[in-house]
């Protein structure tokens, strides 16, 4: 990336017509290349909240963001919501537990049938197995298969090799 910054550099010294005696940091001052390179803080990690949600802050959230909307800046809402959370943080919690369509509870049968068949046709592509089951998120999804149902299919596979007694 750094080389990336140099090849751009030096073709702006070219087309300036700027003698080589002249070095590319004379010609961009005092340009801090690491500044291009080092990514933005999504937020002030040392002032906020970490670890489980509390109701009173799901409450203010969903109360929030069913007043005003997300405005498409989750960035600005945990501040606009007065939530002492990172903006990440409080999209992940909207859009996997706090969305009113969000499904909560048991898998039924019908959707393990889901499940197993796309997996077995596309693998562990989660947000495409989601599309295909309303209410479901890609990390319930996920979670499920991790924890219960590939351990529910690989019992039921090793209990019909095993020959009957």
């Amino acid at each position: 990336y750094l080389s990336a910054h140099l090849v751009v550099l030096e073709r702006i010294r070219s087309s300036l017509e700027v003698s080589s005696f002249f070095s590319l940091n004379d010609i961009v001052g005092s340009l801090n290349l690491r500044e291009g390179i080092e990514r933005a803080p999504s937020c002030d990690k040392a002032n906020v909240k970490k670890g489980p949600w509390s109701s009173s802050s799901d409450a203010k959230l969903r109360e929030f963001i069913e007043k005003h909307g997300t405005g498409g800046n989750w960035i600005a809402l945990p501040r606009k919501a007065g939530l002492n959370r990172c903006g990440k943080s409080c999209r992940l919690r909207w859009l996997n537990y706090l969305r009113p369509n969000v499904k909560h509870g048991e898998f039924s049968k019908e959707e393990d049938r889901i499940i197993c068949n796309l997996f077995a046709n596309i693998g562990s592509r989660w947000p495409i197995i989601a599309s295909q089951l309303p209410g479901r998120t890609d990390n319930d999804i996920k979670y499920y298969w991790n924890t219960k149902l590939k351990k529910k299919i690989l019992g039921c596979i090793s209990a019909q090799r095993k020959p009957h007694q």
